[in-house]
């Protein structure tokens, strides 16, 4: 029992599901740096309200000493308090140092009040509203509280130029330093996001990948090294090939995988590259590429091997082939040509005779249940129909309309100016590869198309390949 590879169409299928987990890793990181521009814009807010702190900070000194100059008045009729005149100590500080330092300057005025209040008579003389009674005598003020009092005046004048130079010289800096802090983490949790991302979406193509290593042999890319096994100890395979590569998929919807070109091998269907002039060497490297695909990947004796090449550039191989390929020695001239398109007539009136009729209308099909595998038979074509004489046009006729049921298809090379051909006939019974100047594809499926170009590779093939 054949194994049945999926073509690309389900392998694209199959990678549907990758795409809802790259759309929700693109979502989260959405979702992310949505909530990122949030917070940044509310720490730059937070960062300009810093001016309005300070304000702030201002206004609580300012009011101290508004409140000690009221205190000042209500103590003036018990002794003169010595005012301060200048600045003595040039205060330095942080923000936060800022807040503490004010925060320390309340605490002061509140031991101070404190002090003051601790004489009785005082606080009668405060209470009554800076009156002394009818027979009081004025209560004096002693050193000790002047000098607390003087200093505590000096601590104010000496904050308010503090907060004076800071507003000048640290105020503006601060702010756009905090806001260049904020654009920096902004920018590195956006990296980061980025990254992760990344990484999610490259692991998730992994896996969508993955899905296609054990494709085996039949979508392999020409990569020497994943053809070491084949070249150190060739291992004929045993099932026929379903599927032919033609190289890589070139689909918007592959989630970022690797997703090899595959198409159905249709066994009653010849197989032609229609290529513009201009493509027309490229698709020679394909036809090439499929060649030898389909020699290292179909079991021996099912298949059969014709190559014509005018040129003998193409296809130069044929004399390094096992016999059990059936490949003599590369069909060159219109005597050779008729010589083996004759051969392909004889083996699609022998087989259409011994194989096919009402019960079975295909070779295809007749194989599905025989005992003994009816090998095909693939006339291989460089050139298609360059350096055919009217002969051998007569012949090829017949070839594209009887072979394909008998098993004996053509895989070739066309271009799409050639006129000797009849191009409707041969389309209707070939699955078609077009090769023109917007690339490879076959229906709407483009393809970058492989090639054979390691002469190394091609050499150990061959080698691997002897009976």
């Amino acid at each position: 029992m054949t194994q049945i590879i999926p073509d690309t169409m389900q392998l694209v299928a199959s990678l549907r599901p990758f795409q809802d987990e790259i759309e929700q890793a693109q979502a989260d990181y959405t979702a992310f740096v949505a909530e990122l521009d949030k917070n940044r814009t509310v720490k730059r807010i937070d960062a300009d309200n810093l001016r309005l702190d300070f304000i702030t900070l201002q206004k609580q000194v300012q009011s101290l000493a508004e409140d000690l100059t009221d205190l000042r008045d209500d103590l003036d009729d018990l002794g003169k308090l010595p005012a301060v005149g200048t600045v003595a100590n040039s205060l330095t500080f942080s923000l936060p140092e800022w807040h503490a330092h004010i925060d320390k300057l309340k605490s002061d005025f509140d031991a101070l009040k404190t002090l003051i209040r601790a004489d009785e008579a005082i606080a009668k003389y405060l209470d009554n509203g800076g009156r002394r009674g009818i027979f009081s005598r004025k209560p004096d003020l002693d050193d000790t509280l002047i000098t607390q009092f003087t200093a505590f005046d000096q601590s104010l004048v000496d904050a308010l130029a503090g907060l004076s130079t800071f507003e000048t010289d640290q105020l503006p800096a601060l702010i756009e330093q905090t806001k260049t802090g904020v654009d920096a983490d902004y920018q590195a949790q956006i990296t980061h996001a980025e990254t992760d991302m990344q990484a999610k979406i490259d692991a998730i193509h992994a896996r969508a990948n993955a899905l296609f290593d054990d494709l085996g042999a039949v979508a392999r890319e020409w990569k020497y090294a994943e053809w070491e096994s084949f070249i150190r100890k060739p291992t004929r395979p045993t099932t026929f090939p379903e599927i032919i590569r033609l190289g890589k998929y070139l689909g918007d919807d592959t989630q970022g995988a690797s997703v090899p070109m595959l198409i159905p091998f249709q066994t009653d269907k010849h197989l032609i590259i229609l290529a513009d002039t201009d493509q027309f060497a490229k698709a020679q490297a394909l036809l090439q590429s499929i060649i030898m695909r389909l020699l290292v990947t179909v079991p021996s004796e099912t298949a059969k091997f014709t190559l014509i090449d005018t040129t003998e550039n193409v296809l130069p191989f044929a004399n390094r082939l096992p016999k059990s390929f059936g490949v003599g020695n590369l069909l060159r001239d219109a005597d050779e040509i008729n010589d083996g398109l004759q051969a392909a007539l004889h083996h699609i009136r022998q087989y259409s005779q011994d194989h096919l009729g009402i019960v079975y209308k295909t070779l295809t099909a007749y194989n599905a249940q025989a005992k003994i595998f009816a090998p095909y038979q693939f006339i291989c074509v460089a050139d298609l129909s360059n350096g055919f004489n009217p002969k051998a046009q007569e012949r090829l006729t017949t070839l594209i309309e009887r072979g394909s049921k008998a098993g004996v298809l053509l895989l070739a090379v066309v271009d799409k100016a050639n006129r000797s051909l009849d191009l409707s006939a041969l389309m209707r019974e070939s699955v078609v590869i077009s090769a023109d100047s917007t690339g490879f594809s076959v229906g709407d499926m483009r393809f970058e198309p492989d090639s054979l170009t390691d002469k190394a590779l091609l050499g150990s093939l061959l080698a691997g390949l002897k009976d």
